[in-house]
């Protein structure tokens, strides 16, 4: 009698804790799953790396990126992140970065990203052409609030530099300076122009540690920089290469990339099952092309005087897609429609025969 209440009890005890455990995994399962990703990795050179709480892993391309996320690119790697408002992020080198806050469905949407340390390139999305949304780049102590726009710079401990620049669709927004714990900002309005700033070692240190208190570093120490029209070019032609390749990827392309995911055990619960399996290359894919699309959409609203952009992405195209963008403008601004076409005529787009291909599939 003695043995079978023993054998009970420990029966017992074995289904309390297996229903503790099974109960901890479906928590955490769909708290995971509830949990909505901010951005992915488009392309990638070299190695980068993303810590999750206290758990480091290597990054593959279409990983997805969620807020608090903490990424860092290896010694002469670089990538690129899309995120999901049709912004990009470049980075190169030892670069450092975070999403601290990102809503784009709220009537005052919001993105704030820290860039801890490195050069990084920033073409903002639809929250920071949003009127009534805010857009934020924290570099250690320095606030840069934009207004639509393009932005490059560099934070290397103390040392801090940005300046604005128009972004690949020709649109010039502005950027808002200023100091953690200061009231004191300064506004550049003219493409090329920025500011650069240094702060001591004590001073990054107190910022390092939240404390804005005893800084003696202001904005009216800041020297005004701008950039020369070579290297202004350099950046907007690098942007645009960067948007054009990201979407003009082949969903071949995108379906190896997934598949890599999957060997690699990074892919994303997609399908919303619970379990991160090959059920979801076809759900992430589907997702994928659908933020492709956007993308694409988003483009062709963007393009109002300056097409450079809208024309190399329909060249470089394929036929399908060629003719969606084409569509899409004649629908939405027939004026552009029209000067559109001149523009890629002139770059020998055979538009016939893109238009016979799309017909036949």
């Amino acid at each position: 009698m003695y043995l079978f209440k023993k054998n009970t009890i420990n029966l017992i005890k074995i289904k309390i804790n297996l229903l503790l455990i099974l109960s901890s995994l479906f928590f955490f399962t769909n708290t995971f799953a509830d949990e909505e990703f901010v951005g992915f990795i488009d392309s990638l050179q070299g190695k980068a790396f993303i810590t999750k709480g206290e758990e480091t892993f290597e990054l593959n391309e279409f990983d997805q990126i969620f807020i608090n996320n903490k990424i860092k690119t290896d010694t002469g790697s670089s990538v690129i992140i899309s995120f999901i408002d049709n912004s990009l992020l470049s980075l190169k080198d030892k670069s450092e970065f975070s999403v601290k806050e990102f809503d784009k469905d709220s009537s005052e949407p919001s993105f704030v990203l820290s860039i801890d340390n490195g050069k990084f390139t920033f073409e903002s999305g639809s929250i920071a052409k949003n009127k009534d949304g805010e857009m934020k780049v924290k570099l250690s102590g320095l606030d840069v609030k934009l207004n639509g726009t393009l932005i490059i710079g560099e934070n290397s401990q103390g040392e801090k530099n940005v300046s604005l620049l128009e972004d690949s669709t020709g649109n010039l927004g502005t950027l808002e300076i200023g100091i953690e714990g200061s009231n004191e900002t300064k506004i550049i309005s003219d493409s090329a122009s920025g500011v650069s700033l240094s702060f001591t070692e004590e001073e990054q240190q107190a910022l390092s540690n939240g404390d804005t208190n005893n800084l003696t570093t202001t904005l009216s120490s800041s020297e005004d920089t701008r950039l020369s029209e070579e290297e202004e070019n350099n950046v907007v032609d690098s942007i645009k290469e960067i948007t054009v390749q990201s979407a003009t990827k082949s969903e071949g392309k995108i379906e190896r990339a997934i598949a890599k995911q999957l060997a690699s055990g990074t892919i994303p619960d997609a399908n919303g099952d619970g379990i991160a399996d090959a059920a979801d290359v076809e759900a992430y894919k589907t997702e994928l092309l659908g933020l492709k699309k956007s993308k694409l959409d988003y483009v062709v609203d963007q393009s109002t005087d300056d097409l450079s952009l809208l024309s190399e992405i329909i060249v470089n195209s394929n036929s399908d897609q060629s003719m969606g963008l084409m569509e899409n403008m004649i629908e939405n601004n027939s004026e552009n429609a029209s000067l559109l076409m001149t523009e890629i005529v002139e770059q020998d787009f055979d538009i016939f025969s893109h238009v016979s291909t799309s017909q036949t599939g």
